[in-house]
């Protein structure tokens, strides 16, 4: 089950309930804190082709609506792995809305920042 939500955001079943992801500046900037303070670097991750190097960031997505998606108190990146593993194992076809959410995210902060519309809607590591 995925719903989405306003942009940025998708509203996907994690841990047996349904929960919010979502990519705002907050959940970006959480994000490039985990993957060592190089913004840079975190956004070419995203584009590694590695399954994986999403789930940092749906963590700090899930963080951000923290009391809307009544996480459990021992919510860390090790649960939220376990999360992702589900939807790409058992749910693959929900990685498009996820994916969906991620780069109208992208596209929304290039607006806001003056970027040309091809650098705002390229996937994350091709801009």
């Amino acid at each position: 089950m995925s719903t989405p939500t306003q942009t940025g955001e998708v509203t996907l079943s994690l841990g047996g309930k349904p929960r919010t992801v979502a990519f705002t500046m907050g959940a970006l900037l959480e994000y490039v804190g985990l993957q060592g303070g190089d913004l840079s670097a975190a956004i070419d991750s995203l584009g590694s082709g590695n399954p994986d190097a999403i789930t940092p960031l749906v963590y700090c997505g899930l963080k951000v609506r923290r009391k809307v998606n009544a996480l459990p108190a021992d919510f860390d990146l090790d649960t939220a792995r376990e999360w992702v593993a589900e939807v790409l194992f058992l749910r693959p076809d929900e990685l498009t809305p996820l994916m969906e959410a991620l780069t109208a995210s992208f596209q929304e902060l290039g607006n806001r920042k003056g970027l040309p519309t091809e650098a705002a809607t390229a996937a994350p590591g091709q801009a």
